[in-house]
């Protein structure tokens, strides 16, 4: 293996840390939203008749783009207006579902946040069936979360045509707090019939192999507080049941993150027998050595292939030590199955995957990362390699400032 060094940037001050950990909290925070939601502890009523619905229209499916209207217009006049679009999520399954909710009375508490739930929504969790494709961008649910100028968040679902403002959460808990990092959403985001566009090829056959899966999306208007992240799509189609259960229950999920402005493909994975309730698998692999001091290691790698010729190679954090291992004092080379370095391009892609975001993103070509600097690794983030060319048998080695020896992860 031909010799290289690391990086000469000094590594952050400790000071940062506090601020690090905020923003992870953040990521966490957005895809916990989602997870409250299919839970029943966010409520999301069926055809509620909460004062604060705007008129029904057509009943059916809706994109992003036809269901944001009438979530406005819910939203625009409740509490002296004021509020802004920071994330939304959407849901659908081919079988209608209902649930009850878990909460009791007008509130609940659920993760360090007080939700109030507003005169008149329903305690009674129905999604009904989609009537489309589940590949077609449309959603049969569909919740938008918005935050007004004092940080307090308003929560709108718009189902069959009809929007209804069903909770809030006061400003200054901490649930509050993290998503007040998030920036509105753009008027310049695609709309969700686009993101499934987007990712068809690569979701061709995971949609081929289960007929019946449910989908998701989620849309946030991005991260500027100490990292940038921009506005991101989430899509994931998944066998798993809207209205997640137990970490007993087991899916296989589809999982894609695109830009939600330009529409670009940063990453995606197929994933079988994973907890439908998204918590972490009880037995992770087994690490792949050497480890950095024993301060990080890594999962055996595992790979997908796309329909259209393109390879997934991810490897996951499974511990990291007492000492922090920041994505900017790391670098990375890949070789090949003969020891050589591998040509690379602009369509290969280092990332450092969260909760389905991309927090990190790593060039291989000018060794430097143009996003995640700040932040460091933490166990059950994901490292995905994406290569036009299948480099099985070659290898990822990962070298770290302050740290003496490699990380080789084997494709």
């Amino acid at each position: 293996m031909p010799a290289w060094s690391g990086p000469t940037a000094p590594p952050p001050k400790k000071s940062h840390a506090g601020l690090v950990a905020g923003v992870v909290v953040v990521v966490v925070v957005v895809a916990l939203v989602l997870a409250l939601g299919l839970m029943n502890i966010l409520p999301i009523p069926y055809l509620s008749s909460s004062k604060g619905s705007s008129s029904s229209s057509s009943s059916g499916d809706m994109t992003f783009a036809q269901a944001l209207p009438y979530a406005d217009s819910a939203s625009s006049g409740y509490g002296g207006g004021g509020w802004s679009l920071i994330l939304a999520f959407g849901f659908g399954s081919t079988t209608s579902t209902s649930v009850p909710s878990n909460l009791s009375g007008s509130s609940g508490s659920s993760s360090g946040c007080n939700v109030t739930i507003l005169s008149g929504a329903s305690t009674t969790v129905g999604i009904p069936a989609m009537t489309s494709s589940v590949s077609s961008g449309a959603a049969s649910a569909w919740v938008f979360g918005y935050r007004n100028g004092s940080g307090a968040l308003l929560l709108t679902d718009v189902i069959n045509g009809k929007g209804t403002n069903v909770a809030t959460i006061a400003a200054g808990q901490s649930c509050s707090t993290g998503l007040g990092l998030l920036s509105s959403v753009p008027s310049t985001v695609i709309d969700s019939s686009q993101v499934t566009a987007a990712v068809a090829t690569d979701a061709a056959g995971f949609l081929k192999a289960h007929l019946n899966a449910s989908v998701e999306f989620e849309l946030i208007g991005g991260i500027n507080f100490f990292i940038h992240i921009s506005p991101e799509w989430t899509v994931r189609y998944t066998t798993c049941t809207v209205g997640f259960t137990s970490s007993s229950s087991l899916g296989d999920t589809f999982n894609a993150t695109v830009n939600a402005t330009s529409g670009k493909v940063i990453y995606w994975q197929n994933q079988t027998n994973v907890p439908c309730n998204g918590s972490s698998s009880s037995s992770p692999p087994p690490p792949s050595p050497p480890a950095l001091n024993s301060n990080i290691q890594f999962s055996t790698v595992t790979s997908t292939i796309g329909p259209n010729g393109t390879y997934n190679y991810t490897a996951t954090v499974s511990y990291t030590g007492s000492s922090p291992v920041y994505f900017q004092n790391c670098t990375f080379l890949v070789t090949d199955p003969n020891g050589s370095f591998a040509t690379v391009n602009s369509s290969w892609s280092l990332s450092v995957v969260s909760n389905f975001h991309v927090i990190g993103s790593y060039d291989l070509m000018t060794n430097t990362w143009t996003m995640g600097m700040g932040m460091q690794f933490a166990a059950g983030m994901d490292l995905v390699l994406h290569t036009p060319v299948d480099m099985s048998g070659g290898m990822i080695s990962m070298s770290a400032m302050g740290f003496t020896g490699n990380v080789a992860m084997f494709l």
